[in-house]
C-alpha cells in the first residue's frame, strides 16, 4: 500500500512561509514609514541637537552651540546659528549650514554629499605669541595621538562624493592677537593679517585615499581680499592629484585688471 503526502498540506505550509515574508516586509515598512515620520518632528530634532552637541563637546577643547535644527536625516539637515568656540575665540559662526547625503551609498562604500552649503559665516584663526592657531587647540593631546595611531595602522577604504559644495558669503580670517581689528590693505599677501571677503565657491570633488585621487571640478570662486587693487570676480577649473602627480585643466581666472583663459 502506497502513502501519499497531502497536497493540501504542501500549500498550507508554503502559504504560511509566504504569508511570514509578507508580514515581515510589511513590518520592517511600516517601522520604516515611522521612524521617518518620527525624524520629522521637533522632538527629534531637539534629541538631535542636543546629542551632536553633547558628543562633540565631549571630545573636543571648545565649545559647539547650534540653535536650530530643521529637515531630516533622511533628505537634508539644516544647521541654523551654529557657532564653535574655543576659549573666548570664536572660530566659526555659520548662519546657515546644509547637509544632503544619500545614506544607501554607503553599501558601495562611498560616502556621498549630495550637496554641503555654508552661507553667511565668518571663520576667524588667531596666533598667539608662539604661531599656535587656535584651530590646533582644539583637539584633546590623548585623542590626537590616538588619531594619528589609527590612520596608520588601517587604511581609509570609503570614497568621498561631494555633488556640490558650496561656500555663500563667507568671511575668512588668519591674524596674530596684534592684528585683530586691523583694516590694513597690503601689496603681497601678509600670513599675520590675512582677511578674505565675501568668499563665494561652487565646486564638485571626488576623492579616492586608498588610490590616492582627488578630483575637484572649480565652477565658481570668487573673493576679494585685503590686498592692494585686486580682486577675483571669477575662478574655474579642473584639478586632479594622483599620487605625486597635479594636473590642471580648464583653468579661466579673471580680475578686476586682468582675463586669463
Amino acid at each position: 500500500m502506497l502513502f501519499r503526502k497531502d497536497p493540501k498540506i504542501k500549500r498550507s505550509l508554503f502559504r504560511k512561509i509566504v504569508n511570514g515574508f509578507i508580514y515581515f516586509g510589511v513590518g520592517i515598512i511600516a517601522a520604516l514609514l515611522m521612524l521617518f515620520a518620527f525624524s520629522q518632528t521637533s522632538t527629534f530634532r531637539d534629541w538631535l541637537r542636543e546629542k551632536v552637541v553633547s558628543t562633540v563637546n565631549s571630545s573636543i577643547n571648545g565649545e559647539l552651540s547650534i540653535e536650530r535644527i530643521d529637515g531630516t536625516v533622511f533628505t537634508a539637515l539644516i544647521l541654523n546659528n551654529t557657532a564653535l568656540l574655543q576659549g573666548r575665540d570664536t572660530l566659526l559662526f555659520a548662519e546657515k549650514i546644509e547637509l544632503r547625503t544619500s545614506p544607501l551609498k554607503i553599501l558601495f562604500k562611498t560616502i556621498h554629499f549630495r550637496k554641503i552649503e555654508l552661507t553667511n559665516a565668518k571663520i576667524h584663526f588667531l596666533k598667539d605669541e608662539a604661531g599656535e592657531l587656535n584651530i590646533s587647540k582644539l583637539t584633546k593631546p590623548s585623542e590626537e595621538v590616538a588619531e594619528v595611531e589609527d590612520s596608520v595602522s588601517s587604511d581609509f577604504t570609503f570614497k568621498i562624493q561631494v555633488a556640490d559644495l558650496s561656500l555663500n558669503n563667507v568671511d575668512f580670517n588668519l591674524q596674530s592677537f596684534e592684528n585683530i581689528n586691523s583694516t590694513e590693505v597690503y601689496d603681497t599677501l601678509y600670513t599675520d593679517d590675512l582677511r578674505l571677503k565675501n568668499i563665494n565657491l561652487s565646486l564638485n570633488a571626488f576623492a579616492d585615499f586608498s588610490s590616492k585621487e582627488i578630483r575637484l571640478g572649480i565652477n565658481n570662486f570668487s573673493v576679494k581680499p585685503n590686498l592692494r587693487g585686486f580682486k577675483l570676480e571669477n575662478l574655474t577649473g579642473d584639478l586632479l592629484i594622483n599620487n605625486d602627480e597635479v594636473i590642471v585643466s580648464g583653468l579661466n581666472i579673471k580680475t578686476l585688471r586682468s582675463n586669463i583663459a
